[in-house]
């Protein structure tokens, strides 16, 4: 679960090193978007490949993660959890996480992490992540 927090907080303070430091060479994702224009499509690359977007992202963003579901066994575990992200305090996006973790001789890395996007339908979530409400 470490590793899932410090890539969630390199999201939060714009900081790839701090991402990539948890994140295994090769690392791929999946964003399933849920709403809008792209609705039901699926979006696949290199974890790496989404570090410029992070870094350069504008305003004060905050990612947020609750009641994550933690399975181990031995070298493998997985990390299921609600996010929700604000961009200068105010609503941006919500979803799922699903991070595969690995157990390297270097530590607990992110594999891959599979998660669903949306920009709405998420305000039962905001009362449980803190963020404002609206929009």
């Amino acid at each position: 679960m470490a590793a899932v927090q410090q890539y969630v907080s390199g999201v939060s303070t714009k900081d790839t090193a701090r991402m990539r430091a948890v994140v295994d060479p090769g690392a791929r994702y999946d964003l399933a978007l849920l709403d809008g224009a792209d609705a039901h499509t699926v979006r696949s690359g290199s974890i790496e490949s989404t570090f410029p977007t992070v870094a350069s992202r504008a305003g004060l963003v905050a990612a947020r993660i609750w009641r994550p579901v933690v399975q181990v066994h031995e070298d493998i575990a997985s990390v299921w959890t609600p996010y929700a992200v604000t961009v200068d305090g105010i609503y941006g996006w919500c979803g799922t996480d699903h991070f595969t973790v690995l157990r390297r001789a270097s530590g607990w890395r992110i594999s891959s992490v599979n998660y669903t996007r949306q920009t709405t339908g998420c305000e039962v979530w905001a009362s449980r992540s803190g963020r404002p409400a609206s929009r």
